[in-house]
């Protein structure tokens, strides 16, 4: 993969998901951590 402006759409979606997939898992562990206050904020 070449590093500048030509970077195929499918690996920058890919990243993209993967990057919004540990988002989600961290609010995920947060929201585990703090119990049923997290809730009021979905």
């Amino acid at each position: 993969m070449r590093l500048g402006g030509g970077y195929p759409l499918k690996a920058v979606s890919k990243c993209l998901k993967i990057l919004t997939d540990m988002h989600h898992e961290m609010e995920v562990r947060l929201g585990l951590s703090k119990g049923p206050i997290c809730a009021s904020f979905n």
